[in-house]
């Protein structure tokens, strides 16, 4: 039985490979990806005409030749594709197709959150109500994020498969253009990294830290273990959810982070102040002499050693993902469902 007592002090209130049409084997239409992240350089002039309408969008006239690859997924996880150059005069659309029908599609990119199987990506031409095919020449960057790549930090399949999904849907609903995510599993203990950010279009790990939990949140027995959960006004508690990251600013701590709840059970978390901020209490030889961080007032704070990288890294609409396995407010999340 672990328990331990702090003085609070609050939260702050004031390379990828390259593959060419070229290079694709003859007999072999389409390209097979089992790494990632893909690039691929093509040329919609040189392709098929096999779909002239997509389900996601059946308006769009893509009836122009179109261009595609064969992806094979061997766990779930979210697929990015985007074009990062198209040639001038022409408009070339990305497609990501199942066996069912089209999943997501974009004038510049589409994703999906997907289980494991094979997919199509498709770059199509779209044709103008003038009837001219805009053909031409584009490159294309294909990233796969699994629900699996970060085990060895210690995020869990479980836990990052709830982040991506809700990461998704909100990007789906034009809630962030940011590609990072960063997910925090309060159901382990403090004195392990529980706070990841990972860039999705690149699949980089950028942060793996530990971080704090609200007082009100602590195990009466065990400091390090957080329990329960609350959007309520001076609960001291921490919030579960999605949230976005907003704009940085200076106050007690120093450089942090405000912070905007996305659900009804964390839509309080800006008037509440729960922010990310800097403390010696989250550093980690605050945890190694203490055995975890100290509890915060339900911020998440972070060693100060780290907190302008993140600041950096993530303000300005970065989306957060507050886990606990159990937890009503998973079970709820609008953004899961």
């Amino acid at each position: 039985m672990l328990a331990l007592v702090f003085v609070m002090l609050g939260c702050a209130t004031v390379e990828a490979e390259e593959v060419t049409a070229d290079t694709l084997p003859e007999d072999e239409p389409t390209a097979e990806a089992s790494a990632f992240p893909r690039h691929f350089a093509g040329d919609t002039t040189e392709g098929q005409r096999e779909t002239d309408r997509y389900s996601c969008a059946p308006r769009s006239n893509q009836s122009g030749p179109e261009q595609e690859y064969e992806l094979t997924l061997d766990e779930p996880g979210l697929l990015l594709a985007r074009l990062v150059s198209v040639e001038d005069g022409a408009d070339v659309d990305v497609h990501i197709v199942s066996d069912e029908g089209c999943v997501d599609r974009g004038d510049s990119e589409a994703s999906a959150y997907l289980g494991a199987g094979t997919y199509r990506v498709v770059a199509d031409t779209w044709v103008d109500g003038g009837g001219r095919e805009r053909a031409g020449a584009y490159e294309l960057d294909v990233q796969f994020v699994g629900v699996g790549d970060y085990t060895a930090h210690g995020l869990s399949e479980e836990v990052f498969s709830r982040g991506l999904r809700a990461w998704h849907a909100a990007y789906s609903r034009g809630e962030t253009r940011r590609p990072e995510l960063t997910v925090v599993d309060f159901a382990r203990s403090s004195d392990k990294e529980r706070f990841w950010t990972i860039d999705l279009h690149t699949g980089e790990l950028v942060f793996s830290l530990l971080t704090t939990h609200g007082e009100a949140s602590a195990d009466p027995d065990d400091f390090r273990l957080a329990t329960s959960f609350s959007n309520t006004p001076s609960s001291h508690q921490s919030s579960l959810g999605l949230m976005r990251i907003a704009e940085d600013y200076y106050g007690a701590f120093g450089h942090s982070l405000r912070m905007d709840g996305l659900e009804p059970h964390n839509n309080r978390v800006r008037s509440r102040f729960i922010v990310i901020h800097p403390h010696e209490w989250a550093s980690r030889r605050f945890a190694k002499k203490y055995g975890g961080t100290a509890p915060s007032f339900g911020c998440l704070m972070l060693d100060p050693g780290v907190i302008e990288e993140v600041v950096t890294e993530l303000e300005g609409g970065t989306l957060v993902w507050n886990d606990f396995a159990g937890a009503e407010e998973m079970r709820t999340s609008a953004y899961l469902q």
